[in-house]
């Protein structure tokens, strides 16, 4: 079964420099049809949760660096955000044990809501 939104063929890994940012570490990107728009879906991946979340505060660092518009919460799966990078515009990103997934390129944050949880749901249990 494919993630929700999946435009087959663009699945991409990096080992060590996701979109760009070399605090981000490795993952995946693919690209989205979402509302109707192509966006950018990201997994950052580490093997473990503080290394995950220690790219995750590396990238609100930067995010707050750059002034941009963030807003971060915190619950029981881990720490979410709803931001406006200066590269990739609306970004959603919402960590899940060792894994943080979200959706660049979004009109405005959270758009990627809906989204965000049925991608969730593909990723492997703790």
């Amino acid at each position: 079964m494919r993630a929700p939104g999946l435009v087959p063929g663009t699945e991409k890994y990096f080992p060590g420099v996701l979109l760009g940012y070399g605090f981000l570490g490795r993952g995946l990107t693919a690209e989205v049809t979402l509302k109707g728009d192509r966006v950018k879906a990201v997994v950052i991946m580490s093997d473990s949760k503080e290394g995950v979340t220690r790219a995750f505060d590396a990238y609100v660092e930067y995010l707050n660096e750059s002034k941009a518009t963030l807003q971060i919460s915190h619950g029981s799966r881990g720490s979410g955000l709803h931001g406006v990078d200066p590269l990739f515009k609306g970004v959603v990103l919402q960590q899940f044990g060792q894994y943080v997934i979200g959706f660049t390129g979004l009109k405005a944050p959270r758009d990627g809501d809906e989204c965000i949880e049925g991608w969730l749901g593909r990723l492997p249990k703790e």
